[in-house]
């Protein structure tokens, strides 16, 4: 069965959201570790590569390492490799440096590397995790398009689901999808994912969007708070508690 693992969490509230919600499993970086330290449940780790790019820094093995050295690593299902957001050269040779250094660490095969990296990724480790695919697999709602933009917009995100949906089942539960941010990805990989992450569950705070199964697809959808009468008048932390909530549910079942 796959595993859903709730990401995004930057705060002791927001941890405690997710406690209330019966959640059993979270993504963290090293830095939002911090807040995470008496979390009762299952914890991954995530290298932290996004905070290093927005910083404009870019992490190390060696650097990588020494983070590692100052925690618990048995404390986690498992830990990414210091990936380069955009370098999937550098993403991998740091992966074979944390490896001569003596960490096991899961490799990321970012979206449009080389395919050959992946079937190296394959062959040596039990879990492969997808990356660089957030900005294409979102769905978009906060971008200013016009008719003909939308269209194109959706249709390339379309074709590249198709592309990853046939990669997924073509490798069932050898993947971790890093940000699995459109509900209608969410919905087709997850069956054959070995597991996902998502902040989705805290768009009850961004957008005021409740996540829910549709009664008759049976398939994760939102909507705005305000149009769903079992969820109108909840307040933003509320919202996110349902969000994580239902997503744990679904994925549940699955």
């Amino acid at each position: 069965m796959p595993t859903f693992y709730f990401s995004g969490i930057k705060s002791a509230d927001e941890i405690g959201m997710l406690q209330q919600a019966g959640v059993s499993h979270i993504l963290v970086d090293p830095v939002d570790y911090n807040v995470a330290l008496d979390w009762p449940g299952s914890i991954a780790l995530d290298s932290g590569s996004y905070r290093a790019f927005k910083a404009g820094e870019q992490l190390t093995p060696e650097g990588y390492a020494r983070t590692l050295d100052e925690i618990d690593q048995s404390r986690f299902d498992w830990i990414i490799t210091c990936d380069v957001i955009g370098n999937p050269g550098q993403t991998r040779s740091n992966w074979e440096a944390m490896n001569r250094l003596g960490y096991h660490t899961v490799p990321v095969w970012q979206w449009r590397a080389p395919v050959v990296d992946l079937q190296h990724y394959l062959a040596h480790s039990d879990l492969v995790a997808l990356g660089g695919l957030v900005p294409i697999l979102r769905d978009g709602r906060e971008k200013k398009m016009d008719k003909a933009e939308r269209a194109a917009y959706d249709k390339q995100r379309e074709n590249v689901l198709s592309v990853v949906t046939e990669l997924v089942e073509a490798h069932p539960m050898r993947f971790h999808f890093l940000g699995l941010c459109w509900l209608k990805a969410l919905n087709r990989l997850m069956p054959n994912l070995a597991s996902g992450d998502s902040s989705l569950w805290l768009e009850g705070a961004r957008s005021a969007l409740i996540i829910f199964k549709h009664a008759h697809s049976g398939l994760l959808q939102h909507a705005p708070v305000g149009v769903l009468p079992e969820y109108r008048g909840l307040e933003r932390r509320q919202r996110c508690i349902v969000n994580a909530q239902n997503v744990q549910a679904y994925v549940g079942e699955i």
